[in-house]
């Protein structure tokens, strides 16, 4: 298990939420959305121009650059 970094991008607000490369994009989404307060449903999370998996890990959702930095921009 490794440490990683996702990136949210919201009307041009950054902000960093630290994770595991085995936890779910769900719940990273989720951390994201409390540290905001919004709700998960009123968002649509994109990656590489695509909607986010949330079933799917860090670690299988991230391509393989951002592997390597252990970070990914939603």
């Amino acid at each position: 298990m490794s440490n990683a970094n996702v990136s949210f991008d919201l009307e041009g607000r950054i902000v960093k939420i630290q994770c595991s490369t085995d936890d779910k994009m769900k719940d990273i989404c989720q951390k994201y959305t409390n540290k905001i307060g919004r709700n998960l449903n009123s968002l649509i999370f994109l990656y590489g121009g695509s909607n986010l998996n949330f079933e799917s890990s860090f670690k299988y959702q991230a391509n393989i650059l951002d592997k390597e930095r252990n970070e990914m921009c939603v």
